[in-house]
């Protein structure tokens, strides 16, 4: 501290910052979405041999440099090891591979529910950060999960919505330390 000149606030280390959110070693406790965060979203569709080739060959965005907890993503099972094959090119070391079971591209198309899907995992999981892609899913997965979720599209936390009771007991705070700082002014001037 003796060679600042000045500072407004110590913050511990275990913050994670926008520079560096995938080379941080806490990212054993986050779940990621895939595609949109290591890697470009692809524009072919499932099913057929140009899915394959972007599968080998997809531009990757976001290379973690520590191990990152679970990948959970809408891709179809059949393509586990095209993705894994991926993923170890790129060496992104991961505890887990969560990956869509249905068997074709229409029936997952049909049901739809992806940021249902991820927010229920995350849910039930002990991670306590979701990296996603998508700001719609972001904010699905924040209000099944109720946990926070950084949207790699709008590069911002999405919080999960606070309860009523949460939202007075927060006014509450905010309006208590302004209503004793002013009495404390007026207390001070008067003298």
């Amino acid at each position: 501290m003796k060679y600042i000149d000045i500072y407004l606030e110590i913050i511990d280390d275990a913050r994670i910052f926008e520079w560096n959110l995938f080379h941080h070693d806490s990212l054993t406790n986050a779940c990621f979405d895939l595609d949109g965060v290591f890697c470009c979203d692809s524009i072919v569709d499932d099913d057929a041999e140009q899915y394959i080739h972007f599968l080998e060959t997809a531009t990757p965005l976001f290379i973690p440099t520590s191990p990152i907890g679970t990948i959970i993503t809408c891709r179809l099972e059949k393509y586990r090891q095209k993705t894994e094959e991926w993923l170890s090119k790129y060496n992104i070391k991961y505890q887990k591979l969560v990956m869509l079971d249905m068997p074709t591209k229409a029936d997952r198309v049909k049901w739809g529910k992806h940021g249902e899907y991820k927010g229920e995992y995350y849910k039930e999981s002990n991670c306590n950060l979701f990296i996603e892609s998508s700001l719609c899913q972001a904010n699905t997965i924040a209000k099944i999960s109720r946990k926070p979720v950084f949207c790699v599209e709008t590069n911002s936390i999405i919080k999960p919505p606070m309860k009523y009771k949460q939202k007075i007991m927060d006014k509450i705070r905010q309006w208590i330390p302004n209503f004793v700082i002013n009495k404390y002014r007026k207390l001070k001037n008067s003298n």
